[in-house]
Parts: C-alpha cells; structure tokens; sequence
C-alpha cells in the first residue's frame, strides 16, 4: 500500500490526466468558500510594519492552494508567514504548508471537510515603503471540493491606506468608576458617576448593560447601548444614564460597565459591575426623607404591581422585603389623587377646531416601558402625503391663547400601522406628571380638502382612574400607578 499522502497525490494526478481528455463542466452555484486578507491597522505611515491575517471558511472543501503577490510599495518581510500550529487538527487535513521560496499556500486531505468560520490560514508582515493604498492579492486561489473539483471561492481584500504623515497617537481615556444611583424625576433611569482623565481623543461615550454577567464587556454584545455623557457640577464628576428602566424589572440586577470609542476606533472598557434599582429603594427607605422613603415605597409597590400584571418574576415581588411599617408610608389609592382633564373649548381650540375626516381617534396606555401614550387614527379620505399629530403638554396648552400648529409642543408624523390605522407616540411622560394633560390633533390633506379631527384631551392618570374601579391585575397596576405618580408631584412638583 502507498503512503496516504502519495495516494492523494496519484489521485490529483489521475484526476489531472482524466480532466486534459474529459471535456470540463464548470461549477456553477454560490461560493463554497470564502477567503480574505485582513491588514492589523487600517492607515499606516512609511517606514511601519504592519501585520496581515488570511482567514478562510467553507465547507466540503478537500484541497486548498494559493499564491501570495504583494503590492509594489509593500515589502514582505522574509520568513514572517507561518501557519497557526493547530491548523492541520482544526481543518481534519493531512497537509498544510507555506513554501518560503515560492509564497505559496498548500493543503489537502482525502475527503472534504468544512473550514470553520474565520480559520486563519496565514500570517506574515509587510513594511511599508510608499505612499499609497494597497491590497494584499492571492494568485490561482484554487479549492477543491471532496470530489476534487474546483469550487468557487469569494475573496476579499482590505485595504490599507499609507500617507507621509505620521501616525497619530490616541489616548485612551481613563476612566475609574464612583457609584451608581437612582433618578426618577422624570422616567427611571440609573445613573452611573465615575471620573474620568484624557478625553481628548474621545469621540463618543456612554454606558453598555446586560441583563447577565459577562466576561467582557463590549459594544458589540451588550443588551442595550446608551451613548452620552455629562458633568456634574454638584458631585464634581463625570456621568452616564441607562435609558427608562420598566416597572416590571425593577429588582432586577443590571450589569453595566462604561464605554469611550476613541478618534481612531478602537474602544476603551472599564470592568463590568452591577446594581439593582431595589438596592436604592431599600436605601432610601432606610436613610432618605419622609417624603422620599413615601415615594420609593410607592415605586415598589408599583413595580410589584407590574411584575404581577406581566406575570413577570412573581416569586420575586420587588416589594416583598418591605416591612409593615415601610408598607404604610404609602397611602391605599383614591380616586381624589388623579386630577381630571380640563377639555378645551372652540376659542381655546383655535385653528384645531374639528371638521371631520377620520372614522377612528383614541389612545392607548401601555405599562410596558417608561410612561407613554400611543394614539391611533384612522382617515376617512385617502391622504395625500403624511397624516401629523400635533401635540402640546399642559404647560404649553396653558400658555396658548388659541392653539395653532405654531404653537404646538411637537409635531409627529404619525406611521401606518398594519391594521391601516396611524399611529404616534408622546412618550417621556414623568411619574409627577401622570395626571398633567396631553393633547393633540390630527390632521391631513386629501389634495382638496384640509381635514382637522379637533382636540383630544387625555392623560395617564384618567385611564388609571378608569381602569382602577375595576378589579384584576390591570385595576392593581393602575391604582399604585396613579399612587406612585402621586407621590412623585409631591416631591418633585
């Protein structure tokens, strides 16, 4: 019997003698295997050294080979390539070399095997000896399939690009976490405090979290990223903001570490740390003032209440460590809580007076996230271009003699939805002002006709009120909603 290797190459030769008399069918059909050149920088300067990866990944493949051309205004660096050494055990092959004298790339095996996802082949270096953008070039890149038949590749090359300056160094900034809190003021946010050093070559800041620990952290894999930034004048330091933390995962632990994408790139991490929003209401309920420990414990009343609702972790009420005596620093609701609605008459509504055009109008509250308002509307014209919902808090309504689209606190286009009806959204609605008014209009064209609905005056406190004489978990969540949002115009009203 031959050795296995002398028996792969008679076959490659039998193979090669039947193909020069055979007629030769090309394969047609999608790449089985890709390849590409990877440069370790993307700029580089004249006189540098810069490292290059080849990496593979197909499937069915049994034979592989390539030839290396480097660039003029590039110089291989004699006897930098070399070939991972577990290479041979990772592709199941019998063979994988680099001949130094001829740049070439070559391998088989006796069946065809996959090329894991990212495989790097190759890795050499190059230094740079002029100015210029280059790529890397394989000549006769050749696989084969388990048949011996050669299959199409996909063969990219990054490019890198050389200029006569010289490289300029990033600094990355340092950046030494401090403490972490609650706000609630507005929508429930964790704030994070840390102090930080060398922003210059900062481009972008903020924070990255997970709802599990993880090795690292990174942009990349992180369940939520919350770009910005800002100084406290107060507390002397640097700080990040989570964005709304819904009511239903409240006891939940949050992981989190800080983040800065310097000028260049690349990413700079702190360590990974955690905090829970119950582990600053259990604080203050402890340490904080009588009207602060009133409001924290209508928030875990409310977050248990949502927890309930959403069948969310209901082992686990985020409130379920309260003592009697905490529980009773926040009253049972009561409909006198929940300030009613002032509706507008004609002369307030001004240009917003209603004529018609819509078959449907009316909003929805939904407890899912931070406090928001969904309003649907449905035309009774086709219309000609976009439909817009004005919209104006209490302040601003207050404020207007008469409403007008100029005077409105935001303008929405408002979306198509799939059951035909249009939708928008007034979201970051705050806790204190639950029972302040929202309103709004809508109005459109059909090309003749400018269709306005008229003003709907509405607010989260009148649907909590409605829904809380009811009974069930959604009654529940409604009345320590409108409690919660009691507690928070007190204190921050």
């Amino acid at each position: 019997m031959f050795p296995r290797s002398l028996r792969v190459v008679s076959l490659l030769l039998c193979l090669v003698l039947t193909l020069s008399i055979l007629p030769v069918y090309a394969y047609e059909g999608p790449a089985r295997i890709s390849v590409s050149v990877t440069p370790s920088v993307s700029t580089a300067s004249v006189g540098d050294t810069v490292d290059f990866t080849i990496t593979a990944s197909g499937e069915d493949i049994s034979a592989l080979e390539f030839t290396l051309v480097v660039p003029e205004g590039l110089s291989y660096v004699p006897n930098s390539a070399a070939l991972p050494q577990d290479l041979k055990s990772v592709l199941g092959w019998a063979a994988a070399d680099w001949t130094e004298e001829t740049q070439k790339w070559t391998g088989y095996n006796d069946v065809g095997n996959p090329i894991p996802e990212g495989t790097v082949m190759l890795t050499f270096s190059c230094v740079v000896e002029a100015e210029g953008v280059y790529e890397i070039e394989l000549l006769d890149l050749l696989p084969f399939d388990s048949d011996f038949i050669d299959v199409p590749a996909e063969f990219t090359s990054a490019p890198l690009t050389v200029s006569d300056q010289p490289a300029v160094e990033v600094v990355a900034p340092t950046i030494t976490l401090k403490y972490p809190t609650l706000s609630f003021e507005d929508v429930i946010v964790m704030n994070v405090y840390y102090a930080a050093e060398n922003l210059a070559d900062v481009a972008e800041m903020g924070l990255i979290t997970y709802r599990e620990k993880v090795a690292q952290p990174s942009v990349d894999t992180a369940d939520c990223v919350t770009p910005g930034y800002a100084w406290s004048d107060t507390d002397k330091l640097y700080y990040s903001s989570t964005s709304g933390i819904a009511a239903k995962d409240l006891g939940d632990v949050i992981y989190f570490a800080v983040y800065a994408r310097l000028t260049d790139g690349t990413y700079s991490y702190t360590k990974l740390y955690n905090y829970s929003p119950k582990t600053y209401a259990y604080n203050q309920l402890k340490t904080g003032s009588a009207e602060m420990k009133a409001l924290v414990a209508a928030m875990l009343n409310y977050g248990a209440a949502a927890q309930n609702y959403f069948n969310y972790k209901t082992d686990a009420l985020v409130n379920a460590d309260m003592t009697e005596e905490q529980k009773a620093l926040a009253v049972d609701y009561s409909s006198d809580m929940i300030n009613n609605v002032v509706l507008p008459d004609d002369a307030k509504k001004g240009d917003m007076i209603g004529n018609g055009g819509y078959t449907k109008r009316y909003p929805t509250i939904s407890f899912e996230g931070a406090f928001c308002i969904n309003y649907y509307f449905a035309p009774s014209a086709a219309p000609e271009g976009s439909i817009t919902m004005y919209y104006w808090n209490q302040a601003d309504f207050n404020a207007a003699e008469k409403l007008s689209k100029s005077n409105a606190t935001q303008a929405i286009p408002m979306t198509l939805t799939d059951n035909g009806e249009y939708l928008a959204v007034v979201d970051g609605i705050a806790a204190k002002e639950l029972d302040s008014g929202v309103y709004v209009a809508f109005c459109y064209s059909d090309g003749t006709t400018e269709y306005c609905s008229g003003v709907i005056g509405y607010s989260i406190g009148a649907y909590c009120k409605n829904q809380a004489s009811k009974t069930g978990t959604l009654a529940d969540l409604a009345a320590s909603t409108a409690v919660y949002g009691y507690y928070a115009k007190q204190l921050f009203s």
